[in-house]
């Protein structure tokens, strides 16, 4: 239970209301992360919305942007979301528990492409250090054949988990299964 108020599936109403089942229908539930923003509809929407672009996103795969969220989780000690994106990484998209806990341990050892490791490096290496990477480092992704708009958003979707493991660690949200 956090240590705020929320507003559950059941007791929504109105734009939250609407929201919720939105999530529902893609999720078949509504996490407690989502439920943390309740008491501010358009938190909810906005964050609801942020996560739907990446859900369809066009070059970031699911599991690319599942364990990116898990290492900058696993950096900014996040035992929430280490556990939520770890389930969704074994539930949804088919990890074994041994290759989730070497990835843990080394994001080499992640079952992703070259491509996508170097991806998943860059932006957790980003946050890390508040944003100061080299210029070459952007070159050594392009010509592994990230777009700007991939390293972009993929830099913009560990950022925000950054400000979510805040918010989530300051308000004593409990770990949870992936849905």
């Amino acid at each position: 239970m956090p240590h705020i108020a929320t507003v559950s599936p059941a007791e929504a109403s109105g734009e939250l209301a609407e929201t919720y089942g939105q999530i529902q229908a893609v999720l078949g539930g509504v996490p407690a992360s989502l439920q943390l923003t309740s008491l501010s509809p358009l938190l909810t929407r906005n964050q609801w919305e942020f996560i739907g672009y990446y859900i369809g996103h066009p070059t970031l795969s699911g599991p690319l942007i599942a364990f990116l969220r898990f290492c900058v989780s696993r950096e900014f000690q996040c035992d929430y979301c280490i556990g939520f994106n770890g389930g969704l990484l074994v539930n949804r998209y088919g990890w074994t528990a041994d290759q989730l806990a070497a990835a843990k341990r080394d994001i080499d050892a992640a079952p992703l492409s070259e491509k996508e490791k170097a991806l998943v490096r860059y932006a957790v290496d980003a946050v890390r250090s508040a944003g100061r990477v080299e210029r070459a480092e952007l070159d050594s992704l392009r010509q592994l054949g990230w777009s700007d708009r991939d390293i972009l958003d993929a830099l913009m979707h560990a950022a925000r988990n950054m400000s979510a493991d805040i918010v989530i660690n300051a308000f004593g949200l409990e770990e949870e299964t992936a849905l």
